[in-house]
């Protein structure tokens, strides 16, 4: 049963594992280790690879250099660069020269300041085609809610894996995940009621949020 758990948290696209009856968060070293009695040392690394690459696709700030894999963030201070341009620190300082990459389609910027300067590079965040395709579930009695949402603070991607429709990202930031608003923080109320009650569904998102600096 734990290995089914953690599988379908895997195939979600999740990177964090709950306890299904006090919902506190396992860490992954105890995963990891519960795991390991059930699969094979193969298996078993593939399976925190896939944990790994769900973690980077949906952070906000973080992408791995293609080269040399070390995680690194984009400077958004630097408003005369395109902020898709990202230099890797590891690689700069082996190479002893900049070390540059697109932070879209992950390949070495080639371009200028307008574009990274790869064929079929549009310049869009990685994360729109997760908010774009991500399949449609029912909350509660309201259906066809796209199941990814984008939090309106930090731009973490968030999946819906069960329980109400009122989300919490990581950042503090707390939402309906169902109709978009933000809790009134003020008086601490919800914009569209209780954690089950219905409200309009919120279009698919097309922009994300960016980090503040």
């Amino acid at each position: 049963m734990m290995e089914h758990y953690c599988n379908t948290v895997r195939d979600d696209g999740n990177f964090r594992f709950f306890c299904p009856n006090c919902k506190k968060e396992w860490q992954f070293f105890l995963v990891h280790h519960v795991l390991s009695a059930a699969l094979s040392g193969e298996d078993l690394k593939t399976f925190a690879e896939n944990i790994n690459k769900n973690f980077f696709r949906t952070s906000p700030g973080i992408q791995q250099c293609p080269y040399c894999h070390n995680n690194c963030e984009r400077d958004l201070r630097k408003k005369f660069w395109n902020k898709n341009r990202v230099v890797c620190p590891l690689c700069s300082a082996r190479r002893k020269c900049e070390r540059e990459f697109c932070w879209c389609c992950l390949k070495s910027w080639k371009g200028d300041m307008k574009s990274c300067g790869n064929e079929g590079c549009d310049g869009r965040d990685v994360r729109l085609h997760h908010l774009e395709t991500c399949v449609l579930k029912q909350i509660g009695e309201v259906a066809d809610v796209p199941s990814v949402r984008s939090c309106g603070r930090c731009g973490n991607l968030i999946y819906h894996n069960g329980g109400c429709k009122h989300m919490s990202c990581k950042c503090g930031y707390e939402f309906c995940f169902v109709c978009l608003k933000p809790m009134i923080l003020e008086v601490c109320q919800w914009q569209c009621g209780g954690p089950y009650d219905e409200c309009p569904v919120a279009p698919r998102q097309t922009e994300i949020a960016e980090i503040s600096k």
